[in-house]
């Protein structure tokens, strides 16, 4: 465990305190430091080592950003990290169906399926979806989970199970019966739509990978914090927090820190275990407990070449209905990679035997018609774990978090639901990218911003102050000096 150690009058006594050293709890600091502001920051991570839920050493050099996503794409160029191209994109994309793989689909089908791309696409992008407004449409949506929504645009089972599989791609949730629409549509929105969302998560020419992983950010962004007299603590949870006109009080199960406010860059549903006095109005504490971890397993296979290359781009997108525990599955070789890997998300695995594990790599066979996918040199499982332990929680691989069908009341811009004290801070709620690393990013920068406003305005931009007035945030802060 690494703890560092500061010398003040009250060790326990910061400006702020930030709950978590994920990329959005770094991002935030990382964004108010660089301004300058002589303000003095703790960050308290619950596990021993930042980069939260899934930026791991181990994994993160197959995780992908997209020229698409600006604020990754700006802090990547801003940090001097490199990055590498993904291999070419010529080569035919696959779809695993029931009935093995297919490239084309007939007519009658690949119609139903234009067609409901098209009304998703169109819908999507009204107005009002551009945040949670609350009207008849909006509330009506917010109790339709996506599956019932489907049902009413798709006829045939068969190209059903297709759009199921493309909104899977796009948000992690298999089971539809669990996913918001209502939220799908704010989701979409900000992506620039369906199609916008799809270009990410499919994959296409914009695509790029960091050489030594994603990991490489949150480093650079901890040693920029370190540099900047910002202070971490490892391996303390945080179990509740006072706050007062005054001051606010975070309790962990070692110490009490003192600050001005407190970040909780804490992902729901997990944020909603930390007891906040007093009370927070119920709609908060409701739509964070209406959040739910997607149902997939983030997986690399790693080969001695990428054989598959001349053919075929790498992506494979598998039905709800065929018989194999694979996801989705693409090519996360950089260009000047010597070896080949296929990364991408399986079924629940705590569910699925060791033998059925096999599927995958006969799956991959049949996708890309070669028997060399099943002689892979190495194959790795980001483990994950329902233990309701709050540190095993943290530790554990869960991906991004979706929002459940509930009343359109639940889904509120948590942002703007942060009181003076205490903000609340998560990839989940960036109006760009919701549960990816680029909105991790947005969030970190938008709360920094807040932050600043209230404590040291003099630091912002005018770029700041059009940012906050773009994504409507309450920018008539009363300034403490």
């Amino acid at each position: 465990m690494t703890v560092h150690v500061w010398n003040e009058e009250d060790d326990n006594d910061f400006d702020i305190v930030i709950i978590g050293a994920g990329l959005t709890g770094l991002s935030t600091a990382y964004n108010i430091l660089r301004r300058k502001p002589a303000l003095s920051i703790l960050i308290i991570e619950g596990t021993d080592k930042a980069g939260g839920r899934i930026l791991s050493q181990n994994y993160s050099e197959s995780f992908y950003a997209s020229l698409l996503q600006e604020r990754v794409t700006q802090l990547i160029h801003r940090l001097n990290i490199n990055t590498c191209p993904r291999q070419s994109t010529d080569g035919k994309r696959v779809f695993f169906t029931k009935n093995d793989p297919v490239e084309n689909f007939p007519s009658l089908f690949a119609a139903e399926i234009r067609y409901f791309i098209q009304v998703i696409q169109k819908n999507c992008l009204k107005p009002c979806f551009k945040t949670y407004v609350k009207n008849k449409i909006t509330r009506k949506l917010a109790t339709t989970s996506v599956d019932q929504l489907l049902k009413q645009l798709v006829f045939f089972s068969y190209a059903r199970s297709i759009c199921s599989s493309l909104i899977y791609s796009t948000c992690g949730m298999r089971d539809l019966r669990k996913l918001s629409a209502l939220w799908m549509f704010v989701m979409l929105n900000g992506a620039g739509g369906l199609l916008g969302r799809l270009k990410v998560t499919m994959g296409d020419e914009n695509r790029y990978f960091v050489q030594g992983g994603m990991t490489r950010i949150t480093e650079e962004l901890l040693k920029y914090i370190l540099a900047e007299d910002g202070h971490i603590i490892y391996n303390e949870i945080v179990t509740n927090i006072q706050f007062n006109d005054d001051r606010a009080y975070c309790y962990t199960t070692q110490n009490c820190f003192k600050c001005d406010i407190v970040v909780i860059a804490v992902p729901p549903p997990e944020n909603s275990q930390i007891r906040i006095e007093p009370s927070l109005p119920a709609y908060v504490s409701q739509s964070q407990t209406s959040f739910l971890h997607s149902d997939n397993i983030f997986f690399n296979v790693f080969y001695k070449k990428p054989f598959w290359k001349d053919k075929y781009n790498g992506n494979v997108l598998a039905t709800l209905e065929s018989n194999t525990i694979l996801n989705i599955a693409y090519d996360a070789t950089c260009n000047n990679a010597n070896r080949g890997i296929i990364a991408g998300f399986l079924n629940d695995t705590n569910v699925v035997s060791n033998t059925a594990k096999l599927q995958l790599f006969e799956t991959l066979s049949k996708c890309f018609q070669d028997e060399e996918a099943k002689r892979y040199i190495n194959y790795k499982e980001l483990q994950r774990s329902a233990n309701e332990d709050i540190v095993i929680k943290l530790e554990s691989g869960w991906p991004m978090s979706i929002m459940q069908p509930s009343h359109v009341f639940n889904p509120v811009d948590q942002i703007n639901a942060s009181n003076d004290r205490i903000l609340f801070a998560a990839s989940e709620y960036a109006t760009k990218w919701p549960g990816m690393i680029d909105g991790a990013i947005e969030i970190g920068e938008v709360t920094a911003c807040l932050i600043l406003l209230k404590l040291r305005p003099q630091s912002l931009e005018t770029a700041d102050m059009v940012t906050m007035y773009v994504l409507n945030l309450p920018i008539h802060y009363t300034i403490t000096t």
